[in-house]
């Protein structure tokens, strides 16, 4: 503001030269630290650059163009960049003229216009030569340089970086000697010098260090991490450079280097198997790569996203990689050496993977050839595909070649990489019954010493390890663990394994558990190919997986086992083009009677002898909600779903409540959503795979993902009987009342979506029905009238029953004691109608923020009490967080107050075990909460608390936890002591001492009343940031006298003494009152009166700490 202040004052008086010398000085101070705020100094500059002379001018226009470019904003780049050219076209100043080319060949290089890049060292090398002008010499050589090392024509390279070198040393320039060793540094790096490579990084970060360039500085930083990643395969040594760079360009602002650092972090998760970071990464910086319009970066970005996508199986996604990457390389014509054989890799995974192997081995074989002698990472790779594809082109694998691969590996610290190389190898060998090699590969795996074991790994070799052994118990671990899959990673391992299964079953007779293999090995491969829309490659695909094998074993344990005629079941001239005829398992679980498909598909079920509704309606208890939950497993078996609810509609928001859920999942389906904006109170069946059922109108609104689905509405007649009589005489339709909704879906093609099992779950919309009334009548006879929430009688019964729960089973469950800040104070001002609306409207938000499996309880006045299920401390203080924001957001109608709330927050069973116990610590933290921490707060208990009650800490107030706040404590504390010592009249002092106080506390005004005998004498009244003494005439002095009989300061809310404003009689101006007794020698020397407006502030315990605390700082400036 000041500096604005002075600028404005100087370019009125026409002092254009001084102000813009007094902006581009503070711009420069600021530099790099902050720039954003030096590129708003710089624009500021540039604004009056009409009344300054050329030079500032140019220099103005450089540093905006160097700023922007760093920041990666391309639009003020371009703008000011294209200033720059124009204003040093043909050598006019040379100095700026060398700096734009410099920001226009980065520019130029980033976007892949190569063809113009060699062009503008051509006329910058003409206009050196004509100037004699060393800087520019230096610089086409660093063009050059660069260049030729992106050819990866190394000699003729680092002749360049010599030249140029030798021109530094001759004239003395140093300009370009961090960026030209950092050249060098790649020149050995392609040439597999690794060891000089990171020798010249490291020379180049010290040139940088001493031109104070640190945007500079990460470029090598981030080149002694590619060493370490691609050289050595030391990842985490690699990851420690990286997070240097990220923190410096984060730090400054530096988008131009952050969006290459971030690709390569990506990179390095992949090699370490952590997906979720390696995307997170790459796609950060593939946006950032196409904001910025880097044509190189956004490719290379979307090679590593392919290969995620690859290891995650979202074959739908590496497919539109590949033809993002495909249109690039065909239109902009990707010319750098390196990111092409980045490119030649990818393809060869590609092709892999769709199983073109004669694809993949070409693309790996050039690729491989390639980082040979430099990039191991990238070198292994490659070479490892190309043993994958020899082995499954039953082409002999030499152990020698597995062995010199491992060898490699050994010489890297490539753990994962070697480990994942070993595991495919002994997959392979296990599916193809090489048992040589696999006993050879898992040897291999169990000779080596794992520091940092990955999970997944590890789950592919216990898989492994139980296949080995062909007992059928071992084989039923590993089906089991297969079944609790929870890694996407491993879909495409999962087929085969499937497949391997199935043919051990079949070996020992177990037909039912060798089908469900074969039907999950089928639902697999749709996992992976539904989505792609290029049939060749999904052919491919499938048939690298030999489908008429499949379907082989399938009708042989349908004709062997099950003593099915299959010529009615399965069509053995389909073409696999047609992937739901040629595996039609709608005829394969048609073909089986309801308790052969129940063994089949619901073996672990322990409701699964529930195979009708004779059984269902055997099972209904008085529990309403086990009844529901019954009725949704039960017709989720009828049709096979893999996801449903039960869902209630609220009568007064008219909003979907999900009663019940298959795997916890609450989430309500936006098909429900649209069907009831359709005002839909008619069903509906849909399955993609049958003709008859993917035609009718709600099929359109369904995503490819969801393969069938069925909701039925759950409805009552809504008419009273002489209606209905008038309603038959005119022939029109009933009414009904729409309750709620039964919704089921799958994404599988194993699932019974038709019209037999949609007959049979629409019988159930009545039984639901009158479950969810009886629901609705315990829960009104359980629930809080006013809030909403459970009665405090009834959540201490769920408590009960929880603890016993609890007590048989490892878990842990968090309890939060919440109350509404100052409450009483709602109810006096507003009255208790708006206080009963306060109540419910934040019972209804506890209850929206918590999750269905949790309860919320009224405990008392305006207390509840939340129990969070199958958290821990972390997880409960989360959810408690978010409970707290919620609340603090919400507007009341009329209350122009924020409203908050306290959290005190216990745990089972850390805390206690006890119930009593654990609600009696709860309240303890939501007391510290309050009193200590000063209102809108969380507290975990701990055992410092016992006796927090009688002990509010005397350091509240003082040290809160608040960098800013603690600051100015502390500087008030030490200029209020200085006070004492001064010579200053009393008056001044204590003009500054209030101030100080107002401004500390947030008050309003601020009195000092002096006594004498117990009697006041003089009051002085200072106004916040008022120049002047000030009156108070609406000082409370009952509020003053009960605090000089206990003599101990406190808060008050002043009902009384109002100032009333006959324009707004309805909002009465009470204040918020802090008054403290000042003792000297025993005796009553002053008081301290302080006030803010309610509606603005309330004084909480650390507003009267510090002011007691500066009171008695301040008694030494009383005589």
């Amino acid at each position: 503001m000041i500096l604005d202040e002075l600028v404005y004052h100087l370019q009125k008086a026409k002092k254009y030269n001084k102000a813009t010398d007094i902006i581009t000085n503070e711009a420069e101070k600021l530099g790099y630290r902050d720039i954003s705020n030096t590129i708003k100094l710089w624009e500021m500059a540039y604004n009056i650059n009409d009344y300054i002379p050329n030079n500032s001018r140019l220099r103005i226009l450089d540093n905006l163009t160097n700023f922007y470019q760093i920041k990666g904003n391309i639009e003020e780049t371009d703008f000011y960049l294209e200033k720059l050219l124009k204003e040093t076209e043909c050598g006019k100043n040379l100095e700026y003229y060398i700096k734009a080319k410099e920001y226009q060949s980065e520019a130029l290089f980033n976007n892949n216009r190569i063809d113009e890049l060699y062009k503008e060292v051509e006329e910058l090398e003409h206009t050196s030569n004509t100037y004699d002008y060393q800087e520019g010499k230096i610089f086409a050589h660093v063009i050059r340089a660069k260049l030729l090392i992106r050819d990866l024509e190394i000699d003729t390279a680092i002749e360049n970086i010599n030249k140029a070198l030798y021109l530094c040393d001759k004239y003395g320039i140093d300009r370009n000697l961090a960026q030209l060793y950092n050249l060098y540094g790649l020149a050995n790096y392609f040439i597999g010098n690794k060891e000089l490579a990171l020798d010249f990084f490291k020379k180049s970060i010290s040139y940088c260090q001493k031109g104070n360039k640190a945007y500079v500085m990460v470029i090598p930083i981030n080149n002694i991490a590619n060493v370490y990643a691609d050289s050595y395969g030391d990842l985490e040594k690699s990851l420690e450079y990286q997070s240097e760079c990220l923190e410096i360009s984060m730090k400054y602002g530096f988008q131009h280097f952050t969006k290459r650092i971030l690709n390569n972090i990506g990179e390095n998760y992949i090699e370490l198997l952590d997906y979720d970071k390696a995307l997170e990464h790459i796609e950060e910086s593939r946006i950032i790569a196409d904001k910025t319009n880097d044509i190189n970066l956004a490719f290379l970005s979307s090679i590593n996203l392919g290969y995620v996508y690859f290891a995650i199986n979202q074959f739908s996604k590496a497919y539109r990689v590949f033809t993002f990457l495909e249109k690039i390389n065909f239109t902009n014509s990707i010319s750098d050496t390196e990111i092409k054989h980045q490119y030649y890799n990818f393809l060869g995974e590609f092709y892999y993977r769709f199983g073109k192997l004669d694809l993949a081995q070409k693309y790996s074989k050039i690729a491989r050839d390639f980082f040979k002698e430099y990039n191991i990472k990238d070198y292994l790779k490659a070479e490892t595909r190309l043993i994958y594809v020899k082995y499954q082109l039953n082409v002999d694998v030499d152990k020698e070649d597995i062995n010199c691969i491992i060898d490699q590996f050994n010489k890297t610290k490539m753990i994962h990489g070697r480990s994942s190389f070993i595991l495919t190898m002994s997959k392979l060998a296990l599916i193809n019954g090489d048992k040589d090699l696999l006993n050879m590969m898992m040897g291999l795996y169990d000779d080596f010493d794992y520091d940092n074991k990955s999970d997944l790994l590890d789950y592919n070799y216990k898989i492994i390890k139980l296949l080995l052994n062909t007992s059928e118990e071992t084989l039923n671990k590993a089906d089991e663990i297969l079944n609790r899959n929870i890694y996407s990673e491993l879909l495409k391992a999962e087929i085969d394994y499937r497949i391997y299964l199935g043919l051990q079953y079949i070996n020992m007779g177990s037909y039912s558990k060798a089908l469900r293999q074969f039907l999950e090995a089928i639902e697999g491969l749709h996992k992976i190919v539904r989505n792609l829309p290029d049939n060749d490659l999904k052919d491919s695909l499938l048939l690298s997986k030999n489908p008429d094998f499949i379907n082989e074993q399938i009708i042989f344990i349908l004709e062997k086992g099950f003593k099915k005629d299959v010529s009615k079941v399965l069509n053995k001239n389909t073409s696999i083009k047609e992937f739901n005829r040629y595996f039609d398992i709608a005829k394969v679980i048609d073909s089986l009677s309801k308790r052969e498909y129940y063994d089949i598909l619901y073996y672990h079920d322990s409701n699964a002898n529930i195979m009708s509704i004779t059984d269902l309606l055997s099972s209904i208890s008085d529990n309403s909600k086990e009844n529901l939950k019954l009725i949704l497993n039960y017709a989720a078996r009828e049709t096979i779903a893999k996801r449903g609810m039960i869902i209630k509609i609220d009568e007064e928001t008219e909003s979907f409540k999900p009663l019940v859920s298959l795997n916890s999942d609450d989430k309500i389906p936006d098909e429900i959503i649209l069907l009831n904006s359709l005002k839909g109170k008619e069903s509906f069946l849909y399955n993609k795979n049958i003709k008859d059922y993917n035609k009718l109108k709600f099929g359109n609104m369904f995503s490819n993902d969801i393969t069938a689905a069925v909701c039925l509405p759950i409805r009552v007649s809504d008419n009273l009987s002489y209606e209905k009589v008038e309603r038959r005489k005119t022939g029109l339709d009933k009414d009904y009342k729409l309750v709620g909704y039964l919704y089921l879906e799958t994404d599988r093609i194993i699932n019974r979506f038709d019209m037999d099992s949609y007959t049979i779950i629409s019988s159930l919309t009545s039984l639901i029905y009158l479950n969810i009334e009886n629901d609705k009548l315990k829960r009104i006879s359980t629930t809080d009238k006013v809030t909403g929430t459970y009665t405090r009688k009834y959540f201490e019964e769920k408590l009960d029953k929880i603890l016993e729960f609890y007590k048989e089973n490892d878990s842990s469950f968090s309890l939060l004691m919440i109350d509404i800040d100052r409450f009483k104070i709602i109810n006096d001002t507003y009255g208790h109608l708006k206080g009963d609306e306060v109540l419910f409207t934040i019972g209804k938000t506890l209850l929206n923020s918590v999750r269905e499996s949790d309860f919320v309880g009224r405990y008392g006045g305006e207390e509840y009490l939340v129990l969070l299920n199958h958290t821990n401390i972390e997880e409960g203080l989360k959810i408690a967080s978010k409970i707290r924001q919620n609340i603090e957001g919400i507007k009341f109608p009329g209350i122009e107050r924020t409203i908050t709330i306290s959290i005190g927050m216990s745990q089972y069973p850390i805390h206690s075990e006890d119930k009593n116990d654990l609600i009696y610590k709860a309240d303890q933290a939501l007391y510290y909460a309050k009193e200590v921490l000063g209102r809108n707060r969380i507290s975990l208990w701990n055992s410092c608390m016992d006796n927090a009650s009688n002990k509010a800490d005397k350091l509240t107030g003082l040290i809160t936890g608040d960098s800013i706040r603690d600051n100015q404590n502390i500087l008030a504390i030490a200029e209020i002591s200085y006070m004492n010592v001064e010579d200053r009249p009393f008056e001044e002092k204590t003009f500054d001492f209030l101030g100080r106080l107002n401004e500390i506390v947030g008050g309003e005004t601020a009195s000092l009343i002096t006594y004498d005998d117990n009697k006041p004498v003089k009051k002085i009244t200072r106004i916040r940031k008022d120049t002047a003494w000030a009156n108070n005439d609406f000082i409370n002095y009952k509020l003053i006298n009960k605090v000089i009989q206990t003599r101990v300061g406190e808060s008050f809310i002043d009902w009384e003494n109002v100032e009333i404003d006959e324009n707004n009689m309805e909002d009465p101006n009470w204040q918020a009152v802090l008054i403290v007794p000042i003792i000297k020698d025993r005796h009553l020397k002053a008081v301290v009166y302080i006030t803010a407006p309610l509606k603005e502030k309330e004084f909480d315990s650390m507003d009267l700490n510090i002011s007691i605390l500066l009171s008695n700082i301040f008694v030494g400036s009383i005589k």
